[in-house]
């Protein structure tokens, strides 16, 4: 996972985009909203998941946050 952020952040370095990433430990939905109330920006989220256990967890995870965020989610499948 760390080496997946790591490409991504130079990903966007090169194209110009701001890039926000922090690992918490906790509820996942609850960790997402209440960073999300300390600062404003767009929340995109992945979808795709393997699994009937973890496809269950991350629609629950997902729509948690469309629910309760105080700013704009995208869910990107």
């Amino acid at each position: 996972m760390i080496e997946i952020l790591r490409r991504d952040k130079i990903l966007c370095a090169k194209n110009v985009i701001e890039f926000f990433d922090k690992i918490e430990i906790g509820a996942p939905a609850e960790k997402i909203i209440e960073y999300s109330h300390r600062w404003h920006f767009v929340i995109t989220m992945g979808s795709k998941r393997s699994g009937l256990r973890a496809k269950y967890y991350l629609r629950s995870v997902a729509n948690e946050v469309l629910k309760n965020s105080p700013v704009p989610v995208l869910i990107v499948k």
